[in-house]
């Protein structure tokens, strides 16, 4: 008899494994506990592969999900998979234990007419391309906990604006326990270089220098007369300090580890 127990207990665990892998997503996503601020919208087939009509994440919808997993990761005790949807794909790896999701390899771009409609009114509504390109973004128990990489608008403009400013580029790194911003252009009509900052105290700073063209449209220096200040002919800057909202804050971590 006690020879039978082990053989018995793995069968077991490989019938509980084989169960999970096939259980309908939909009924899986009502045993696992999901975020609060997470819903997910018709999903479809199981824990390997399938669909997800959309996902809303703090009001921000991803819409037309496809997803494969790869079954290595269940050896580590982990879920990994490839995720793509229209607009581009990422890796994801969500670790039960510790409570941690990853993303890697994140390579996605979006009209930014789809993401107006995403984000709801906005005052200033640009248009072009959103080319998010991250190498990695960890998020440990519901905090974004490490952050690399950059997102491009490229053929930048303002709606209604018959302009193309050009491409800019934001980068994005935490850096001994403070998150980092740097935002440059690539060869744009706006000549524009700046740095922002955001201290674990909340703390943050924002310096940007934005030198324009002569001939530039009335309504693009319309713009930029409200969220910059005239420093001399054709040349404007940015600068702000204050302290970030403590709910904001609260979504983000700051140590190294």
């Amino acid at each position: 008899m006690t020879r039978l127990w082990k053989p018995g207990l793995f069968f077991l665990l490989c019938l509980l494994v084989a169960l999970l892998i096939n259980m309908p997503l939909g009924q899986l996503l009502g045993i696992v506990k999901i975020p609060g601020n997470i819903r997910v919208f018709q999903p479809e087939g199981s824990l390997i592969s399938g669909r997800i009509d959309g996902i809303d994440i703090n009001q921000l919808l991803i819409q037309d999900l496809e997803y494969e997993a790869n079954l290595r990761c269940l050896l580590s005790l982990g879920l990994c998979y490839q995720v793509s949807n229209p607009y581009g794909s990422l890796q994801v790896r969500y670790d039960p234990i510790a409570g941690s999701t990853e993303l890697t390899q994140v390579n996605l771009e979006y009209p930014l007419q789809d993401l107006n409609r995403m984000m709801g009114t906005v005052l200033v509504q640009p248009t072009g391309l959103l080319q998010i390109n991250f190498d990695s973004v960890m998020i440990v128990q519901d905090k974004l906990n490490d952050i690399n990489g950059t997102l491009v608008w490229k053929d930048a403009g303002l709606a209604g604006e018959d302009i193309n400013l050009g491409n800019y580029v934001l980068s994005v790194d935490k850096i001994e326990g403070r998150y980092e911003l740097v935002i440059d252009d690539i060869d744009a009509l706006l000549d524009l270089a700046g740095r922002a900052s955001l201290k674990a105290d909340g703390e943050y700073t924002l310096d940007i220098s934005i030198r324009t063209k002569s001939e530039l449209e009335p309504g693009i220096k319309n713009a930029l007369d409200l969220v910059a200040r005239k420093q001399g002919i054709n040349q404007y800057v940015v600068r702000r300090t204050g302290s970030l909202d403590p709910a904001l804050l609260g979504n983000l971590t700051f140590s190294n580890e």
